[in-house]
Formats: C-alpha cells, sequence, structure tokens
C-alpha cells in the first residue's frame, strides 16, 4: 500500500465480496423465515409439514418466489411476531390477496378445525362465542354436547355488542 502497489490490505476484497453475495440483506429478519417456512412447506417433500401443504396443492405464487417480491407486497405491512396466515381463504395459496400477517390468536381462529356456530352476533368459533358473550368456553361446548338448540345457547346472555369491533 505505502509503495502504490495496492489499494487495500485485503479487507476491501473481502467488503466487495460480501457485497456481491448478499441480495436482500434480510436473511435474519422474522418475515424472511415466516417466507421461507411457506416455500418449504409448500415445496419440499421432506418438511414435516408437507402434506398439509404442498401435498394439498397449496403453492407460493410464481411472484413470490423471490423474497424481494414477497416483501414489496407484504413488508409495509409487517407487525412484529406475527406469522403468515392464508385468509380469507385458508385452503388458498399463499399469494396477494389470500395472506395477511397475524397474531397467534388471529391464526388460531382461522383454523379450519374450529367449530362455527350461529350467535346474536353471527357465526364464529366457540371461542370468539365464549370471549363476545362471558360465557365460558366449557359451558358453551357442554349445551352443544348436551344437544341444547342453537336458539337457547345463549339464554340469558348478555353478548357485548362491540366485541366485533376489536
Amino acid at each position: 500500500m505505502k509503495r502504490g502497489m495496492s489499494q487495500s490490505c485485503g479487507c476491501l476484497a473481502l467488503e466487495m465480496r460480501k457485497a456481491e453475495a448478499t441480495t436482500h440483506g434480510m436473511s435474519c429478519h422474522p418475515a424472511y423465515r415466516n417466507w421461507l417456512h411457506a416455500k418449504t412447506r409448500c415445496e419440499n417433500p421432506k418438511d414435516f409439514a408437507y402434506e398439509m401443504y404442498g401435498a394439498r396443492g397449496i403453492k407460493v405464487c410464481e411472484l413470490w418466489v423471490i423474497f424481494e417480491a414477497f416483501w414489496e407486497d407484504m413488508g409495509p405491512t409487517w407487525v412484529k411476531g406475527a406469522t403468515l396466515d392464508r385468509y380469507p381463504d385458508g385452503n388458498g395459496n399463499y399469494e396477494p390477496g389470500n395472506v395477511r400477517w397475524a397474531t397467534a390468536k388471529e391464526q388460531a381462529n382461522n383454523r379450519s378445525s374450529n367449530r362455527i356456530i350461529d350467535t346474536p352476533l353471527g357465526r364464529m368459533n366457540i371461542t370468539q362465542a365464549a370471549e363476545a358473550s362471558g360465557l365460558n368456553r366449557a359451558t358453551i361446548c357442554t349445551r352443544l354436547s348436551s344437544k341444547w338448540p342453537a336458539d337457547r345457547l345463549f339464554d340469558g346472555v348478555s353478548f357485548n355488542m362491540r366485541w366485533h369491533e376489536k
């Protein structure tokens, strides 16, 4: 370097190689891991969740095969702690218009295994009905298994009419 034969002690070449290898710099971001896990469970038959996703025909859309395109669509709405949820169509693909960032509670309310019931506030799962009515979830389940008529399921209960605004 002193004789002008070199521009760097070697660290410049290392930095340049690192910059060339870096595509988006977000591989440690939780959103990147969510995207990668969605791709893996849809594309890799060796993934433990493949049977519930890829084997059923659920895919990541062609546009989102590249993380940067996914991030351009979904990044601005990312919330710390949220994960990818296929909504409103839980059987649909990971694609624009069918994916949202959701909390664990939102994910649980969107499961296909939930039992949906009619309430004065409309159709909802048992956990949501318990929250809205103030009844214990187990009470609702007991009434359902005891074959209570749907119109009496919530007798004597005053629903929180603002519950759906949460």
